[in-house]
């Protein structure tokens, strides 16, 4: 969890960084710039989210070193 949570801050100043500095969106979209790119931040966050929830319901087989369980059909 910690390690998302330090992904999350990085891509947090980044996405910042990126809508600070390039303003392209703002000519091709004009007033509706904020749009697309909530959609964009929306998807990293989720990303981010859904892989804590991967590292966190593996660790458990992490832990004890030893390979997946594979579900039977």
């Amino acid at each position: 969890a910690a390690f998302v949570a330090v992904a999350y801050e990085i891509t947090k100043f980044g996405f910042a960084y990126f809508m600070t500095q390039t303003a392209f969106y703002k000519t091709v979209y004009g007033t509706f710039a904020i749009l697309p790119l909530m959609l964009i931040w929306i998807y990293i966050t989720w990303w981010l989210t859904l892989a804590g929830a991967v590292i966190v319901a593996n660790l458990p087989t992490i832990r004890q070193n030893r390979p997946p369980e594979l579900a039977s059909a």
